[in-house]
């Protein structure tokens, strides 16, 4: 590592791929290397479905313990490593890491990103009891940690009852790689992806859970008149598939692509994105989406509502949970000017919430704290 640079250490579980991860990813991508040098250490083996390509493509050199999540000598040997390397900063990212900051890192200057509010989050993911000591064990953590950073704005002011005042760096997207195509190039694309050339297309691009609630989505849809002649495209997989799957039973307008690696081609594809979901933090899958020039349908929650107050011309929101309103909604869409609400969608991505923006927030904050 040069001595001159600002060294920061990310510990995370595994650089499998998921948002959080994603979002790490664009905040090194956009580093300026010469201040800044990273390194990331992982606690557990990692899986089949890594970023470690990605992050080796950057040049970023990463390690792991390689312990099993409830092994007794990681506390130890976290610290054994990071004594070595001398960090400046670290960072940390998720409940395991942010705990062993809290208790094993003192003495080095530490931040932990907070990727959702767990109180909602956690509870609807893993169960109330387990989701609650999860809820604890974070919020402990974030206490005892010098600089905790946001995701949103939304997300700081659901985490400041617990007495938590997080900076909030917004997650950002890669504007240079999720973007619009022109129109050949899209029929080209659709015609690779097995999707038909003339019909509208709606993608959903998440997890098929019940925080997500894609059975909303599904049953506005059927009710709806864009079922006659649009396709509802859902890109994910999850413990609601087959309760999806009987729903859509017969209907040959409902696609589901399971989990992909190339999502950009699906979201460059299609001609309106939907979310459903009770809860976010910022979400990485509608960023993308209006990076790509998609108009947006979203859940009526703060993240969503705070991306659009950025211009209000690039999407519509419904209640959460409520299928005759999102039916009304999806009804109306044949009257929109999805070329108009696409450009302000890709405006907000480029002007305001892009990957660049936000690793140069992350830089400041890097320099200002290793420096310090």
């Amino acid at each position: 590592m040069k001595k001159s640079s600002i060294r920061v250490l990310y510990v995370i579980s595994t650089l499998r791929r998921c948002g959080p991860n994603q979002v790490l990813l664009n905040i090194l991508r956009y580093l300026d290397r010469q201040q800044i040098t990273p390194a990331i250490l992982t606690l557990s083996p990692e899986p089949a479905d890594s970023f470690v390509p990605a992050i080796e493509s950057l040049q970023i050199q990463w390690a792991s313990l390689g312990l099993p999540r409830w092994h007794g000598m990681v506390g130890k040997r976290l610290r054994q490593f990071v004594d070595e390397h001398a960090p400046n900063v670290i960072q940390t990212h998720g409940v395991r890491a942010d705990w062993l900051a809290a208790t094993v890192l003192h003495g080095y200057r530490r931040i932990a990103r907070m990727d959702n509010y767990p109180v909602e989050d956690y509870r609807m993911n893993f169960g109330w009891l387990r989701g609650s000591l999860m809820v604890q064990q974070n919020i402990w953590a974030w206490q005892r940690i010098e600089q905790v950073i946001a995701c949103s704005q939304s997300v700081a002011d659901q985490i400041h009852p617990h007495g938590i005042h997080p900076y909030v760096i917004p997650n950002g997207v890669d504007t240079t790689h999720f973007l619009p195509l022109d129109p050949a190039a899209r029929k080209q694309l659709r015609h690779q992806l097995g999707l038909p050339q003339a019909q509208p297309i709606i993608v959903s691009l998440s997890s098929l859970i019940p925080l997500k609630d894609p059975l909303t989505l599904i049953a506005a849809f059927l009710k709806s008149r864009l079922a006659q002649d649009t396709l509802l495209l859902l890109v994910g997989d999850g413990v609601l598939r087959q309760a999806c799957e009987r729903l859509t039973a017969d209907h040959p307008q409902i696609r589901f692509a399971g989990r992909v690696n190339n999502v950009r081609d699906y979201l460059q594809a299609a001609d309106l994105f939907c979310s459903t979901s009770y809860t976010e933090g910022l979400p990485n899958a509608v960023l993308e989406a209006i990076a790509c020039g998609l108009p947006v349908c979203l859940s009526d929650i703060a993240p969503h509502r705070e991306i659009l107050r950025y211009n209000q011309r690039a999407g519509v929101t419904f209640p959460v949970g409520d299928v005759p309103r999102l039916t009304a909604v999806l009804n109306s869409v044949p009257g929109w000017r999805l070329d108009v609400m696409g450009k302000a969608a890709r405006a907000i991505a480029t002007e305001h919430l892009s990957a660049e923006k936000m690793a140069a927030a992350y830089q400041q904050l890097y320099l200002q704290i290793g420096r310090g």
